[in-house]
């Protein structure tokens, strides 16, 4: 699937996600190479949701900020879609963009950069 390698190169490609947004308790907005809005979140049961706002319209504080979503376009992808050795990809993405909206990400990083 098209999607499984679009998640493994963003998260091979970390460093080109930016302007991350933590939204409630497990949601974050993030931009992927300074021009595609995204947002991943993951429910109660480990199941990933992970939606492309292709439309481009909004600024991703803007999208972090919509509540109409009955009127919106965007194209969602869900975990529970997909193989088990598929989900992985979907949480591996997730836990780096919460490693790099934490900070976690960049600690760990300086502490690498001393070997």
């Amino acid at each position: 699937m098209k999607i499984i390698e679009v998640i493994n190169k963003m998260a091979l490609s970390s460093d080109k996600i930016s302007d991350i947004i933590y939204k409630f308790k497990t949601e974050f907005y993030f931009v992927y190479d300074k021009k595609y809005n995204w947002s991943i979140s993951k429910d109660e049961n480990d199941h990933y949701f992970l939606h492309l706002y292709h439309k481009n319209d909004m600024t991703i504080q803007e999208l972090s900020e919509y509540t109409s979503w009955e009127t919106y376009t965007f194209k969602s992808y869900v975990s529970s879609d997909y193989d088990s050795h598929e989900i992985e990809s979907f949480a591996y993405l997730y836990n780096i963009i919460e490693e790099k909206e934490s900070g976690i990400d960049h600690i760990l990083n300086d502490i690498l950069s001393d070997f």
